[in-house]
């Protein structure tokens, strides 16, 4: 049994990785010494796929396995070497996604999804279905 990675995947990573050390690496350090959220960073991540990785493709995400989540996962924490904007992304989409299933109407779901997805969205309330929301 093979075992390794398809090349796909293996570019994919390294993708991220030059990414994340191109983009997000060269101001981590001041950011974290003066504790600043950069939103520009958060829509970067958004552009370049990232934030939509888990989100179905009809919501405006990419539709991505659980491998290759973490292996961007991966990839993007050993670029960046922020662990505190590592720590916002990674829980961020499948906590959408769990919060917004049981009540969320379809409407909802595609305006809230390509926001949260692109990066437009950097912090919101779960979708609920106003009878469900009492």
């Amino acid at each position: 049994m093979n075992f390794a990675l398809p090349p796909e995947l293996i570019e994919f990573r390294e993708s991220v990785y030059e990414f994340a050390r191109d983009q997000i690496r060269p101001s981590v350090e001041q950011r974290d010494l003066n504790s600043e959220w950069d939103p520009a960073i958060w829509q970067k991540m958004g552009e370049m796929g990232l934030l939509g990785l888990p989100f179905p493709e009809e919501y405006g995400g990419q539709g991505a396995n659980c491998l290759t989540t973490t292996l961007a996962t991966e990839a993007f924490s050993r670029g960046s070497t922020d662990g505190g904007l590592t720590l916002a992304w990674v829980p961020a989409p499948p906590i959408s996604i769990d919060a917004d299933a049981p009540h969320a109407l379809e409407p909802q779901l595609h305006q809230q999804r390509p926001c949260d997805a692109c990066g437009a969205a950097q912090a919101r309330r779960p979708l609920a279905h106003e009878e469900h929301a009492r």
